[in-house]
């Protein structure tokens, strides 16, 4: 899969969070983190060569420099949210040497927390500290985290 370097995306220094509308991108890729969420509708998604389409209540993650791209969103109503790696230093460590087995995981109570998470950092965006947007992006991790396998 032919990829671009999304230059963009490096000048970020701050947790972002954004609702898309059947969004498409083609394969791109950056330092930062990448979790999509699946509010409603289904759309497929290409990590690293790994395709699933994701439904409602799905999220997928893309880690620093993994080569990702959305597209055939059918109804599509997600959550983007990208963390700059510089900001969850003890993550990215523990990541150093390890993969997720599989970048995406289908509706679970995991996931429900993650969504009930994005929601409140959605609802309050603007109006909280960095803090509290990196407290949020670090317990979405830990989540992840606890319902995947690492190798």
């Amino acid at each position: 899969m032919s990829a671009f370097f999304e230059v963009t995306r490096e000048l970020d220094s701050q947790i972002a969070l954004e609702l898309k509308f059947n969004d498409s991108c083609p394969p791109h890729f950056h330092s930062n983190l990448e979790l999509l969420y699946v509010i409603n509708g289904e759309i497929d998604i290409n990590i690293n060569g790994q395709v699933q389409t994701l439904k409602k209540g799905g999220v997928s993650i893309a880690n620093s420099y993994d080569i990702h791209a959305y597209t055939n969103p059918l109804d599509a109503r997600t959550f983007v949210l990208i963390i700059p790696t510089a900001l969850v230093r003890s993550y990215t460590a523990m990541l150093r040497s390890k993969v997720f087995m599989t970048p995406f995981i289908a509706e679970s109570q995991q996931t429900k927390l993650i969504y009930s998470i994005l929601q409140h950092l959605h609802k309050t965006k603007g109006a909280e500290s960095e803090l509290f947007s990196k407290g949020c992006a670090y317990s979405i991790l830990g989540v992840l985290l606890d319902c995947s396998t690492l190798i």
